[in-house]
């Protein structure tokens, strides 16, 4: 019943969506990195408000606005030459106890040609931990790093072609 009545208003819910295939680009000091884009997965995207009650009032405090960080994780293959990414990282890393660099992400699903469907933004996210497989010559395994962000703010967009007809 309800599939009809949603052809019937012209709602078009189009095909499910993957989520191997995304993209991640990500921009340090008003400077986007459109090489390192292609990570094994991301963990950590979620939103969250604080619902309370002053009264007969409702109060609304947004993703953000408490100030609470959450963890947004990236992992990828670890690549035998120099990557942008790496580079900016290895330059914190040398200050890593005194100086953080902030960086703003739009983590976005696409479609074959790479177009965006759903993407959420990250901003003012910091770099907190760096990490890289255990060595271990009885394994025959892709080594991986994985990296740790502390961000406030993630906002959702549905993309417009994901949207159309």
């Amino acid at each position: 019943m309800l599939p009809n009545l949603m052809k019937f208003l012209g709602v078009d819910n189009g095909y499910p969506l993957v989520r191997y295939r995304f993209l991640v680009d990500i921009t340090a000091g008003g400077v986007p990195n459109l090489v390192d884009q292609e990570f094994q997965s991301v963990k950590g995207l979620s939103m969250k408000r604080t619902i309370g009650r002053e009264g007969r009032f409702s109060t609304l405090m947004g993703d953000g606005d408490s100030g609470d960080l959450r963890t947004l994780t990236l992992t990828r293959a670890v690549y035998g030459g120099m990557s942008v990414l790496t580079e900016q990282q290895m330059a914190e890393g040398l200050k890593w106890n005194t100086k953080m660099l902030r960086y703003d992400m739009c983590i976005s699903v696409v479609d074959p040609d790479n177009s965006p469907l759903l993407v959420w933004g990250v901003r003012n996210a910091y770099l907190s931990s760096w990490a890289w497989d255990d060595l271990d010559a009885g394994e025959n395994k892709v080594l991986t790093e994985t990296m740790e962000w502390q961000y406030s703010n993630l906002q959702f967009t549905p993309c417009s072609n994901y949207w159309k007809p």
